[in-house]
């Protein structure tokens, strides 16, 4: 028995260390095969006043509360303000009747829609698009245009 145990105390031993002493393999990790593609929409504000050049906004974005849009060109020496009844899709009427309004602000000068519209072509809960345009009553200035592509919610 002694003579047993002796043999296979060594071939324990052995087998053990054997058992211990082998690496694990790594989990592979599998190449990315996914064809999707993302498409990278651009954020985009612009507006002309009077057929003047478009100016792109800095800085745009929505507020849903307040169905209210806003864009700032060169801090706030331009500024687009839209407060509108609602930010669904649809085409929604300038005036002081409908509570719909546009304000804008240029320099010194501030200058209120007299009528026109604004357009929500799309609006997905974070991110809104649209046209507008309208007739301006306040100064020089007497109409402004413009759109916006996929402006964020904040």
């Amino acid at each position: 028995m002694k003579k047993q145990l002796t043999t296979l105390l060594p071939l324990l031993c052995a087998a053990a260390l054997f058992l211990v002493g082998c690496a694990k393999k790594e989990d592979e990790v599998p190449e990315n095969t996914s064809t999707s593609t993302t498409s990278t929409s651009t954020t985009s504000f612009g507006w002309a006043a009077s057929g003047g050049s478009t100016l792109k906004a800095d800085s745009s974005y929505f507020v849903q509360a307040y169905n209210n849009i806003v864009a700032y060109k060169g801090g706030n020496n331009n500024v687009v303000d839209i407060k509108l009844s609602d930010l669904k899709v649809g085409t929604y009427s300038l005036s002081t009747l409908s509570g719909n309004s546009l304000e804008y602000v240029t320099g010194n000068s501030t200058y209120s829609a007299t009528g026109g519209t604004v357009s929500i072509g799309a609006n997905t809960g974070t991110k809104l698009s649209g046209t507008f345009s309208c007739a301006l009553s306040g100064g020089t200035l007497t109409a402004l245009s413009g759109d916006f592509t996929d402006i964020p919610k904040r």
